[in-house]
C-alpha cells in the first residue's frame, strides 16, 4: 500500500463531492430558475443554465475518476503506478490547481486541495 496515493485519492474524492454539494447549495438551489448568472451576461433559463449545471457536476465525476485510479494504484500490491500515469495525473491536478488559483486570484480554496493532490501523486 502507498499511503500517499491513498491520501491523494481520498482528498480528490472529498474535493469532488464537496464541489458538487456546495455548488448545488450555494449556486443552483439559491437562485430561481430564471435568475441571471452574471450582470454582464445573463443566463437563459433553459439551455445555458442546464449546461452550466452539467459542467459543474462533470468536474466532480472526473475528480472521482481520478480518485478511483489513484486509489487503485495506492492499494495495489506493487503500488508504483507507471510513470506516465503518475505524471499525467499530477500535471492534470497541478494544472487544475493553477487555473483555479489564477482565475480566482487564489481566493477560492479549491486550488489548495488540488495542489495537495498533485504533490501527493507526484512524490508517491
Amino acid at each position: 500500500m502507498n499511503a500517499m496515493l491513498v491520501a491523494a485519492a481520498g482528498l480528490a474524492a472529498a474535493i469532488g463531492l464537496t464541489h458538487s454539494i456546495v455548488g448545488e447549495i450555494m449556486i443552483f438551489l439559491r437562485q430561481p430558475p430564471n435568475a441571471p448568472g452574471d450582470a454582464h451576461q445573463p443566463l437563459e433559463a433553459g439551455r445555458h443554465r442546464g449546461i452550466l449545471r452539467a459542467s459543474w457536476h462533470v468536474t466532480t465525476f472526473l475528480g472521482l475518476a481520478v480518485a478511483a485510479v489513484v486509489l487503485h494504484f495506492g492499494l495495489a500490491a506493487d503500488p508504483a503506478p507507471p510513470p506516465v500515469i503518475r505524471t499525467v495525473l499530477a500535471i492534470a491536478m497541478g494544472g487544475s490547481a493553477a487555473a483555479v488559483s489564477w482565475w480566482t486570484r487564489a481566493r477560492h480554496p479549491g486550488w489548495l486541495g488540488l495542489a495537495a493532490v498533485a504533490i501527493l501523486i507526484w512524490f508517491a
